[in-house]
């Protein structure tokens, strides 16, 4: 007879506190969002999230740095989203392939959530401290594919190079497509735009490892 585990109180009490922490965080962002709908990005307080959610603004900064994070989501969590879904790419497919996948893959969250999308680029156009953060963690982003184009791939001339250049041109292309499908209301399939944008940089870079006159 196949005894069943019955897991410990404190098992139980961790799995009940993180299910709180992520519902107070998606409560604190819901909130933000609204009310920067409302107000403008500028016209909003980390008091006033705090105060939509009856939390206190220590509560506020112990799920978000600032404002901007409360926007444009958790940074550490977008990084590791980007490195799970490298990391996901099967071993065998080429290096710029297994980035264009991923990132495509990822893209899909933009149609999920399309009118909070739509409210960042709209916030991101306007609002200087965002735009400025959105950079950062673009620089992040880039970096993280450079890492995994460079670890995966060792048949590069001037590796370190290439690796920032294929990251920058992948990733330049992706945001340009999200912010043009952002532009156009988020009307068109999301896939479909990203995969014909992506196949004008495949088709132009020559797969790494073949062969170069």
């Amino acid at each position: 007879m196949t005894r069943v585990q019955i897991s410990s109180p404190e098992d139980a009490a961790l799995g009940l506190r993180e299910r709180k922490k992520l519902r107070t965080q998606m409560e604190l962002q819901d909130a933000a969002l609204r009310l920067f709908a409302e107000r403008g990005f500028d016209h909003v307080t980390a008091d006033d999230i705090a105060a939509a959610v009856e939390v206190s603004k220590t509560t506020f900064y112990r799920y978000f740095e600032s404002k901007e994070d409360v926007l444009l989501g958790d940074p550490a969590e977008g990084i590791a989203k980007m490195r799970n879904a490298l990391a996901a790419r099967p071993a065998d497919e080429p290096v710029i392939d297994a980035v264009c996948n991923a990132v495509k893959d990822l893209a899909q969250q933009y149609a999920i959530d399309r009118e909070k999308a739509l409210l960042r680029r709209r916030l991101g156009q306007v609002t200087p401290s965002v735009a400025a953060r959105n950079l950062e963690r673009q620089a992040a982003w880039e970096q993280t594919v450079a890492d995994f184009v460079l670890a995966r791939e060792h048949d590069l001339p001037n590796p370190e190079l290439m690796a920032r250049v294929i990251a920058a041109n992948i990733m330049a292309t992706t945001r340009t497509t999200v912010e043009y499908w952002l532009d156009s209301d988020g009307t068109a399939p999301i896939a479909d735009l990203i995969d014909d944008a992506l196949a004008v940089f495949t088709v132009a870079v020559p797969k790494t490892g073949d062969a170069r006159a």
